[in-house]
């Protein structure tokens, strides 16, 4: 897509500058005006991932409306899944913590759309990141429940009423009075329930457990593979 090849060319431009920086020959003031240009090309970078999402966020509902949302399932091990989500976004996001706490079992498998449940779990995690301070870690965890996974996102943001809970999981709803805390306050209202209905279509629930001043726990189950 165009803005695909824009993200693309910015990178690439970032790596050159990179390299630049890296000359001797440099003067101070070259170096200034670098760093400058380097700063301003990775907020247009930041920039170009939000347009990313908010465009995927509107062609998935679209899908979901017109009933042609496909998934392409697969035997899947949730634990890596959990861990390779954490860890792309603990790379694109340096200035939170993100602890994961592990089951004991080494994996727990699942009939799964690997990538929509990716993209379920950093919706999770993008959603604790805005309202969470940068001191602040956002705490990821997957457990065995008694016939299915269960993948909990926390954090100690402001915390949701219970009205706000009520209506969290709507499509376009945003929660009002509830302060962005970091990252980009642009949104659609859109992740939250798009994350429902991939979980739902994967035979799983979705929940929220919140107390106003006291943070948020947004989690998720899904059902473990059932050896024959």
């Amino acid at each position: 897509t165009p803005l695909t090849t824009i993200k693309g060319n910015m990178q690439l431009t970032q790596l050159f500058l990179k390299q630049l920086q890296g000359e001797e020959t440099l003067s101070s003031r070259g170096c200034e005006l670098l760093e400058n240009a380097s700063n301003l090309l990775e907020r247009a970078l930041r920039q170009t991932t939000v347009q990313k999402r908010l465009i995927s966020d509107i062609l998935d509902v679209s899908r979901i409306q017109m009933n042609k949302l496909e998934l392409s399932l697969e035997l899947c091990d949730l634990v890596a899944i959990v861990q390779e989500t954490v860890k792309d976004k603990q790379h694109s996001d340096t200035a939170h913590r993100l602890h994961v706490e592990l089951p004991m079992q080494q994996s727990l498998f699942v009939m799964v759309d690997a990538d929509r449940i990716g993209q379920v779990i950093n919706n999770y995690i993008t959603n604790a990141l805005k309202y969470s301070r940068s001191n602040q870690a956002v705490v990821v965890g997957i457990e065995e429940t008694e016939r299915a996974a269960r993948v909990w996102v926390r954090d100690n943001g402001t915390g949701l009423t219970s009205e706000q809970q009520q209506h969290i999981w709507e499509r376009f709803y945003q929660a009002p009075g509830v302060p962005v805390q970091s990252g980009a306050s642009i949104g659609l209202g859109l992740g939250l329930h798009i994350s429902h209905i991939l979980i739902e279509r994967h035979g799983g629930e979705v929940g929220v457990e919140s107390t106003p001043g006291e943070g948020s726990t947004f989690w998720f189950t899904l059902p473990l593979h059932q050896e024959r």
